[in-house]
């Protein structure tokens, strides 16, 4: 009698072991008991995606544009309005 020894049990014999490793799974079989994924992958849908991506993006970026623009002209401003305000400021303490 042949004993084996594994991390499941103490001792087993070689037909229990085998028992337990015995498996329904044939070359015929594997690949649908293999639990791989499916292909799914659209291209027409990802290209669609993407064409829709590129098609926001360039009707986005003249606004993108303007707006920091808009904004440089404004933080510009308030800057130099501080900027007046200080000399102002130390003026009027000369005076």
């Amino acid at each position: 009698m042949l004993n084996i020894f594994s991390r499941f049990s103490r001792q087993a014999t070689a037909e229990q072991t085998k028992e337990q490793i015995h498996t329904t799974a044939t070359t015929e079989t594997a690949q649908s008991l293999s639990g791989s994924l499916k292909n799914r992958f659209d291209a027409d849908k990802v290209q669609s995606e993407l064409d829709l991506q590129r098609e926001v993006s360039q009707q986005f970026a003249p606004v993108a544009v303007q707006t920091v623009a808009w904004t440089a002209d404004k933080l510009g401003n308030i800057q130099n309005y501080e900027r007046v305000q200080i000399a102002k400021a130390n003026y009027w303490s000369m005076l």
